[in-house]
């Protein structure tokens, strides 16, 4: 067995030796100058009043129709998310999960037929709900081609 010999006190390099002590006092020194010269120069500009809350503007630009797109495509996004909280759980099995995927997949349906039966005034809008509906086609081919096996 090796022995491990103690250290030594004199092994350890003096840092403080090698350092200079600064004529100028740092960040005190420049402290004191910037508070002496705000003293001297007098407070010039305009006092400013807080501006308090801001009210939104009400939802009433939006058409009737895309009110219920949202509704809708909430409703999908709910689901995805139960998906995606189901896939992740390792005490639910394949079987368990399937409903909550043919839900998915009858919301999207539901979706995409009131989609096509309104015009759709909302570019964002219509970009989520084309988003939301690949999402669900991906994860049906992913769910029944077996890639979660």
């Amino acid at each position: 067995m090796t022995k491990i010999s103690p250290v030594q006190n004199n092994t350890i390099p003096n840092h403080e030796s090698g350092l200079k002590k600064s004529s100028e006092k740092g960040f005190q020194g420049h402290l004191q100058k910037a508070l002496q010269h705000k003293e001297s120069s007098p407070i010039t500009g305009h006092q400013t009043q807080s501006l308090g809350e801001i009210q939104s503007s009400p939802l009433t630009s939006l058409h009737p129709s895309t009110h219920q797109i949202i509704r809708e495509t909430e409703r999908l996004l709910d689901l995805i998310d139960t998906y995606r909280q189901q896939m992740a759980d390792p005490q639910k099995s394949l079987k368990d999960i399937e409903p909550v995927l043919q839900a998915l997949n009858k919301q999207k349906g539901r979706l995409q037929n009131f989609c096509q039966q309104t015009s759709m005034h909302d570019a964002p809008l219509a970009d989520i709900v084309n988003a939301c509906t690949l999402t669900v086609d991906k994860e049906m081919v992913q769910f029944y081609r077996g890639d979660y096996i």
